[in-house]
């Protein structure tokens, strides 16, 4: 009776945990009659254990080749199957009793949700700061030529195209792509950013791909995962993407197109799931012409291309921007220091050359070390970086001063957009026409 009891309980055991697997398993003998199929296999095949055991494994689940497996005593370890919609990963062992085949069994595991709890695991390790903090609300002003490259973000969001970011430094670049992430299917997934012009070219590399255990001398013990792996499921921002030397823009490249990575010292590839967003404040046609960067890889890059403005064709943004970070930088003071009537015009004369940021970096300053209760000229004047600011402001008496700025300004934006008069108009906060008709003006003065 103990003998039996105890196999009665081994037998439970037994049943328990194959039950309660995630995999599916299903059992055949010699005659490839089903004799176990588990509530998982039920799952993926959907079919019940009282519909399928004892009859023939190839009338109930085509193309399992567990005939195969009884006929040949030989085993089948990650094949890859189509059931339905579902990819299923399958291993078939044949089962042997003093050398004969006696029966087969069949594991099935559903990709797809591999891949999540995968996602899931790999978010719970690795996810602490791998966030997008910033959302368009976040991103201050109200011109027309911004609004107007908010609505372009929103519509890039939906997209899982590369997006290559565009502009001057200080312009805002990693707020836009945090905010297309943000606004992405993947702002559950992690957004990893990278500054590719910060790190030497080996340590650069290692960090994108990752690296095995003992791939070089101070490797770290256990190896490292890359930031490709990092931001499965998500966001991986490249700034200064220009930056990037020509031997790892060809190793992005092959990620881009294969959409797995190796690691450095490694034998095996790992399937990966990135979106990538790329920035550079430098002309990469330029670049491209002069060798300097892959035109594969820029081709890549610029499916959608995201120009931002400097904060010169928006000035009429300074006011609300300067609020902004003057209230930020009071830290919870009860009392908000202002700017002067005469202070905030000639803030908006100044040519900005480190835009967003360089104004931020200048009210702090005043803000600092400025006693009185509100900023005026004399104290911006006394915190500009440079000791001669480029301060566009004309007087009555300068009656080509303010034309000749404007006529420039037009014909940068024209070529810089290669005379696309839609984008261009855009760019400069004004109508298509207003823009074909300084055009024509410019074009007939002498």
């Amino acid at each position: 009776m103990e003998v039996r009891r105890r196999e009665q309980e081994r037998s439970a055991l037994l049943q328990t945990i194959i039950n309660s697997t995630t995999d599916g398993i299903v059992a055949v003998d010699k005659a490839g009659l089903i004799t176990f199929f588990n509530p998982a296999a039920g799952e993926v095949f959907h079919l019940s254990q009282a519909e399928v055991i004892g009859r023939r494994i190839n009338e109930v689940i085509p193309n399992t080749r567990l005939s195969l497996t009884l006929a040949n005593g030989m085993p089948e370890i990650g094949e890859i199957q189509h059931i339905g919609r579902k990819v299923i990963a399958t291993k078939r062992i044949p089962i042997k009793l003093e050398g004969s085949v006696v029966g087969a069994i069949a594991n099935f595991q559903d990709v797809t949700q591999l891949q999540h709890f995968e996602q899931t695991i790999r978010q719970k390790l690795y996810a602490k700061g791998l966030v997008a903090k910033a959302g368009l609300d976040d991103i201050i002003g109200s011109s027309p030529v911004l609004e107007a490259i908010k609505q372009q973000t929103r519509r890039f969001a939906s997209s899982r195209s590369t997006v290559l970011i565009t502009g001057e430094s200080g312009t805002g670049k990693e707020m836009f792509a945090q905010s297309i992430h943000k606004l992405s299917s993947r702002n559950q997934g992690p957004f990893v950013a990278i500054n590719c012009a910060a790190l030497p070219e080996s340590l650069l590399e290692s960090e994108l791909l990752g690296y095995e255990e003992g791939a070089f001398t101070g490797a770290k013990k256990g190896g490292k995962l890359g930031l490709f792996e990092l931001a499965h499921g998500g966001t991986l921002f490249l700034d200064e993407v220009g930056e990037l030397p020509l031997t790892l823009q060809a190793r992005l490249l092959r990620v881009l197109q294969e959409k797995e990575v190796m690691r450095l010292g490694g034998h095996r590839v790992i399937p990966i799931d990135v979106r990538i967003i790329a920035a550079t404040n430098q002309n990469l046609t330029d670049l491209v012409g002069k060798k300097q960067f892959r035109a594969d890889l820029f081709y890549r890059l610029v499916i959608l291309h995201l120009h931002l403005p400097p904060l010169r064709e928006r000035t009429e943004d300074i006011p609300l921007l300067a609020e902004h970070f003057l209230r930020s930088l009071s830290d919870g003071a009860p009392q908000v220091k202002k700017l002067k009537k005469d202070a905030l015009a000639y803030l908006q004369r100044l040519y900005w050359q480190g835009n967003i940021r360089e104004l931020a970096i200048i009210l702090e300053r005043a803000l600092l070390l400025t006693d009185a209760e509100a900023i005026g000229v004399a104290d911006i004047k006394s915190v500009l970086i440079s000791e001669e600011p480029l301060d566009y402001s004309v007087s009555a008496d300068e009656e080509t001063g303010l034309e000749e700025l404007e006529r420039e300004r037009i014909r940068q934006v024209l070529h810089e957009e290669n005379f696309n008069y839609t984008r261009a108009a855009k760019r400069l906060g004004i109508g298509r026409t207003t823009l074909w008709r300084k055009k024509k003006k410019i074009d007939e003065s002498p």
